[in-house]
């Protein structure tokens, strides 16, 4: 009976220095982040959203995250989350993408580092991002290519149309450089205000105003967005020629922004009524 006795006291004295050991052990852990995704991918302009869980947050200091462009930290980019604030040992990080984000690779970098300012865990976001529809209108200038009839694929845009250039600004007015070549109807429009409608996912819409020649209202026309990329940008609607409709898809090629673009080039600038934004 004694040497049981001893055997258990013994036994019960180990598993108290196991506890306090493993106790010890876990105060000391280092802290480690776990990302919900490290991939995803987005457009510029999107609000993106990533929830990071710290482990071991006995020993955090903060978590710091930063973006980097091509892997170098982008300046002035950094947020810092202390200790105190990463409530549950979880935290929501949440970026707007911007244009010259699709010019990079993209990655977000969540760095913990524990009381004593050493970095201790880094866990990466890689986000593949795409211009977004508008950042592609205003980022290129638009040649106009063709029109075609959609109905029978007949093209009928006049030669001396084909060099016209349309500049989407972003401060959503538009305007048009008609090239060397002028048209009998250049001059005859004061271009106003565009917008792109995607309240219906299914048929996004590309709206422009216009005024006509010497009129003080705005002419509103709405297109179907066939195609919008860094290369093409195709839209169409229905035009009424003396009564009878034809569906009628405009034809853009991107083309890199020129120092050389001419506002209403050959023709005396339009100014007959103040633009406003299209509602």
């Amino acid at each position: 009976m004694k040497i049981f006795s001893i055997i258990t006291k013994t036994f019960v004295f180990l598993s108290l220095l196991a506890l306090v050991a493993c106790s010890e052990e876990e105060e000391n852990a280092k802290p480690s982040i776990v990302l919900d995704q490290t991939e995803m991918t987005a457009k510029t302009g999107d609000t993106i959203e990533v929830t990071a869980s710290v482990e071991n947050t006995g020993q955090l200091g903060k978590v710091v995250v930063e973006k980097h462009w091509d892997g170098n930290p982008v300046e002035g980019s950094a947020t810092e989350f202390p200790a105190e604030q990463i409530s549950e040992g979880t935290l929501t990080y949440t970026a707007t993408l911007v244009e010259e984000d699709a010019e990079h690779v993209v990655l977000f970098a969540f760095k913990a580092f524990d009381t004593n300012d050493n970095q201790v865990d880094r866990q990466d976001l890689v986000v593949e991002i795409e211009l977004s529809r508008r950042d592609l209108l205003t980022k290129y200038d638009w040649l106009h290519t063709e029109d075609i009839e959609t109905s029978t694929g007949e093209a009928g845009l006049a030669e001396s149309r084909k060099d016209d250039v349309f500049r989407f600004r972003d401060d959503s007015t538009w305007t048009i450089d008609f090239g060397q070549n002028n048209h009998e109807l250049d001059g005859l429009q004061q271009y106003c205000a565009w917008k792109i409608d995607a309240s219906n996912p299914d048929s996004v819409r590309f709206i422009r105003t216009y005024f006509g020649f010497l009129a003080t209202e705005p002419t509103k026309e709405v297109f179907k967005i066939d195609r919008l990329n860094k290369n093409e940008f195709y839209i169409s609607r229905d035009f009424n020629f003396g009564g009878e409709v034809e569906n009628i898809q405009l034809q853009f090629s991107a083309q890199p922004k020129s120092d050389d673009f001419v506002p209403y080039r050959g023709v005396n600038p339009a100014a007959w009524a103040d633009c406003n934004p299209i509602d």
